[in-house]
């Protein structure tokens, strides 16, 4: 059982890096037609074979065959963009499709980027504008200059993958350890000494999932994961922690092993390790503050695409904030049965 589960994160992501969208035909359809929409149309085209398409049901040119995805610019997309308002963006394809999530993730990349640039400009439309005639589009997708977008992004996806199967395989073996309680009654315990015995143990069996993980990184992506590979660490340090606290959580409140799926699969999905935050509604990217999932995914793309070292330290204060509630909460109920 532990070597299939530290296996699954390999065998995944191992697929999943190795595809390719130096041939995928994305098709294009701007509602809006603004200077910000020509530059997110610029920035795609680097790294897809955009065709433009002027009208028509983007659904048919997929059903067509003639792309294998469609982006549909709505008019007041860019009024969106600088209002902080949901964007009014579509992207139509076979959402379960690899290419739909790496098409996907850019959007939601450059959303962000515009928005941190715009915020630096003091919300100025000109200013904004100036940076990024000064800076090109570099300036946007920020500071890992030389790293492709694809490449970048590909190592995100895996990592944000990562996260699903750090809180899976925690959960799955908390139940093991933590429903012994003819151990317990035999020989007590002092509650300290068996929650840090049991979480000591899910934390070692997650280090060892993140190691693997990391090995095939730096095998496939070399020295490009080196950049990132101290701080990546740190991160995935505490969160190996805060999966194994979330374990004990999780374990308190059902004892039936399936249920953990239909805690830990919309936790990720709320927090955006499937999709882009920015593409959800205002209300559930309110919501997805209050799952860890979010400030990890923040975390990582704080490392590989923002470099930003004093939002990276926040986002771990809040998830070892989260790692605190847990183990209070799920070692409430062990005082009476450890008397």
């Amino acid at each position: 059982m532990l070597i299939f589960i530290c296996i699954l994160p390999l065998i995944f992501s191992g697929v999943f890096i190795n595809i390719s969208t130096s041939k995928i035909k994305v098709g294009f359809l701007d509602n809006d037609n603004t200077k910000l929409t020509k530059i997110l149309k610029n920035e795609l085209r680097n790294n897809y074979d955009l065709v433009d398409i002027s009208s028509g049901d983007p659904k048919y040119q997929i059903e067509n065959n003639t792309v294998n995805n469609v982006i549909e610019i709505e008019k007041g997309f860019t009024d969106s963009m600088f209002k902080d308002k949901t964007v009014n963006l579509k992207l139509y394809g076979e959402e379960k499709n690899d290419y739909y999530k790496l098409i996907n993730n850019e959007i939601a990349l450059f959303i962000k980027s515009v928005r941190k640039v715009y915020d630096s400009s003091n919300k100025n439309k000109e200013a904004f504008y100036k940076t990024i005639d000064k800076n090109g589009v570099n300036k946007i997708n920020v500071s890992s200059i030389g790293i492709n977008i694809k490449e970048r992004s590909k190592i995100g996806v895996v990592f944000y993958f990562l996260i699903m199967f750090l809180l899976l395989s925690s959960c799955i073996f908390a139940k093991r350890l933590l429903n012994d309680d003819k151990r317990i009654f035999a020989a007590p315990i002092d509650i300290k000494s068996y929650v840090f015995e049991k979480l000591f143990i899910l934390v070692s069996i997650n280090i060892i999932q993140v190691i693997v993980v990391f090995l095939e990184s730096i095998i496939l992506f070399k020295s490009t994961v080196f950049n990132y590979i101290v701080s990546l660490s740190v991160l995935f340090l505490v969160v190996s922690v805060m999966s194994a606290s979330f374990a004990m959580f999780v374990n308190k409140l059902s004892d039936r092993s399936f249920d953990v799926y239909f805690v830990v699969v919309p936790m990720c999905m709320l927090g955006g390790c499937f999709w882009g935050i920015e593409s959800m509604p205002k209300e559930l990217q309110f919501v997805s503050q209050f799952v860890p999932t979010r400030w990890i995914v923040e975390g990582i793309d704080n490392i590989l695409f923002y470099n930003s070292g004093r939002e990276l330290g926040i986002d771990i204060l809040i998830i070892m904030l989260f790692t605190t509630v847990f183990i209070l909460v799920g070692t409430i109920t062990k005082k009476d049965i450890i008397k």
